[in-house]
C-alpha cells in the first residue's frame, strides 16, 4: 500500500514540475478594435541557465496575421526569445526589433509576402534567422530585364549562427556576410536565380553551406576555401560545375581536398572570375551552335519537300 501511494505521489509531482516548467496560454492584444490573439509559451526545462524560462511566441489566426497586430504583442511581450511567424502570409514586413534584446529566433518560413528586413544590430543575441520560402524578400531590382528579380542585404547579423534562405526563388544577389562572423549554417538551396553571393572570408566559423539548385550560380563565393572549419559543402545540381568530382562534401577533409585540388577556385578574385567568363562563353557559342543546327536542318527539310 505504501508503495502504491508513493508511486502515485511521484507522478503527481513529475506532472505538477512539468506543468510548472511549461507554460502555455492564448493572450491578447487589441489592434483598431480587433483582438489579435496569440500563443504565448514559457519553457523552463531547458538545461542551458541562459534559456531557462524560454518565451516563445506564435500567432493563433497566422493567415490574417499583419504588420500592426505583430507591433502591438512586441509592445506587450518585448521579453520574448523565439519569435514564430512562419506562413503569416499577410506580414509584409518587419517592425522595428530594437525593443526585444532577448530575441535568439526568429521563424518566417513561408511568408511569402514578406519585403523587407530591419537593420538586427541591436538583436545582439540572436542566432537563428528562418527566411525559406520567402519569395520576395529583398530589394526589387530596378532595370533588370526579369522585373521580378531582387537583392538582399544583410544587416546587424554578427551573433548570428543559422541562416536559412532556402527556396528564395527571386533572389538573384545576397551581400552582407562580412558582418557575420559566428555563422556556422548557411542554406541557400533552390534559390534558382541566385547568381551572386558576396564574400565569405570574414565567415571563419562557417561549417555547413548548401548551393543546391542554385542553377544560376556559376561560381563558389569569394573566400570559400579558406574557412578552417568547413565540414560540409553541396552544390547538387546548380550551375557550379566540376567534372569528375563529387557534389557532396560530406567531411572537413573532403572540403579540403577538393579545395587543394582546385587552387584556381579557391583563390577566387580576377582568376575566379576570368574562368566563370569562359563558361559563360562556352555555353553561349553550345547554345549558338545548337540553334543554327536547328536552323539548317529546317532549312534542309523544306529544300527536299520543295
Amino acid at each position: 500500500m505504501k508503495r502504491s501511494l508513493f508511486i502515485f505521489m511521484s507522478i503527481l509531482c513529475v506532472l505538477f514540475c512539468n506543468y510548472v516548467s511549461c507554460m502555455q496560454e492564448v493572450r491578447e492584444v487589441t489592434v483598431e478594435e480587433r483582438t489579435v490573439k496569440y500563443n504565448f509559451r514559457m519553457d523552463g526545462s531547458a538545461m542551458d541557465q541562459r534559456y531557462h524560462n524560454l518565451i516563445e511566441i506564435s500567432p493563433v489566426d497566422r493567415k490574417n496575421f499583419m504588420t500592426e497586430d505583430l507591433k502591438a504583442v512586441l509592445a506587450k511581450e518585448s521579453g520574448v526569445q523565439v519569435l514564430n511567424l512562419s506562413k503569416c502570409e499577410r506580414l509584409y514586413d518587419l517592425p522595428d526589433l530594437s525593443m526585444c534584446k532577448n530575441l535568439i529566433s526568429i521563424h518566417l518560413t513561408g511568408c511569402e509576402g514578406l519585403g523587407t528586413l530591419p537593420d538586427f544590430a541591436e538583436c545582439k543575441s540572436l542566432l537563428a534567422l528562418y527566411l525559406a520560402k520567402c519569395k520576395k524578400i529583398g530589394e526589387k531590382i530596378v532595370g533588370a530585364k526579369l522585373g521580378f528579380l531582387r537583392k538582399l542585404e544583410l544587416k546587424g547579423l554578427k551573433s548570428l549562427k543559422v541562416l536559412d534562405i532556402s527556396g528564395c526563388e527571386f533572389l538573384s544577389s545576397i551581400s552582407g556576410f562580412d558582418e557575420c562572423e559566428n555563422l556556422e549554417k548557411l542554406n541557400l538551396h533552390d534559390c534558382k536565380y541566385l547568381s551572386e553571393v558576396s564574400s565569405l572570408e570574414e565567415c571563419k566559423n562557417l561549417k555547413r553551406l548548401d548551393l543546391s539548385l542554385c542553377i544560376n550560380l556559376k561560381s563558389f563565393p569569394e573566400g570559400l576555401g579558406e574557412l578552417p572549419k568547413l565540414e560540409f559543402l553541396s552544390f547538387m545540381d546548380s550551375g557550379i560545375k566540376f567534372r569528375g568530382e563529387k557534389p557532396v562534401l560530406s567531411s572537413r577533409e573532403e572540403v579540403a581536398a577538393f579545395f587543394e585540388r582546385h587552387k584556381v577556385e579557391r583563390t577566387g578574385g580576377e582568376a575566379e572570375s576570368l574562368i566563370c567568363a569562359l563558361r559563360l562563353l562556352k555555353e553561349k557559342l553550345l547554345e549558338l551552335a545548337r540553334a543554327l543546327v536547328i536552323k539548317l536542318s529546317s532549312v534542309s527539310l523544306k529544300k527536299n519537300e520543295s
